[in-house]
């Protein structure tokens, strides 16, 4: 395996908690033909991504199929079909350049791109159940992202920006 390749890989296990991310597929970012590369196959339903080239920040990504289903269908320009409950992690944070639209690779005039540290991702089938969570990114809590999509998201932050999260294996706390 070369250099890159196991760069790539851990970079992309560095989004998720180990007991997925070591077992989920390992995909590249679109090339600019559209394909998706495969670093490694895995044995579970999850699949990761190292860092984002389109922005500055590191921010790989694991995602279960719901969210690939979302992802795909951003990319293809369609509506998602979900049909039930999604997850995502971004442990090592990540950085947007437009609340409506986390898709898009430049702020647009006037907006400022933001950043927000270790997270989870939530989809829900139906967007209804979305009413009360908070639009505001900098609220320090939960917010809805993606407005404009046809099945917004729900953005967790778990720990603060710059900060990573790690599970310590060891003895059970009653």
């Amino acid at each position: 395996m070369s250099a890159d390749l196991a760069s790539g890989i851990a970079n992309a296990e560095s989004a998720g908690p180990p007991a997925i991310a070591k077992q989920a597929t390992i995909l590249a970012w679109p090339t600019k033909t559209g394909e998706m590369v495969t670093l490694r196959k895995g044995s579970n339903k999850w699949t990761c991504f190292p860092d984002f080239p389109g922005t500055p920040a590191n921010d790989p990504q694991c995602m279960d199929d719901v969210w690939m289903e979302w992802m795909m269908a951003g990319m293809q320009h369609r509506p998602a079909k979900i049909d039930r409950v999604g997850l995502a992690y971004m442990l090592q944070g990540g950085e947007a350049f437009d609340q409506r639209d986390p898709g898009l690779l430049a702020s647009p005039p006037g907006k400022k791109p933001y950043f927000v540290g270790p997270h989870v991702m939530v989809i829900l089938p139906n967007p209804k159940e979305l009413a009360g969570v908070s639009h505001d990114v900098y609220n320090g809590g939960p917010f809805v992202e993606a407005l404009e999509r046809d099945h917004p998201i729900i953005l967790m932050p778990v720990a603060s920006p710059g900060s990573q999260l790690k599970v310590i294996p060891g003895a059970v706390h009653p």
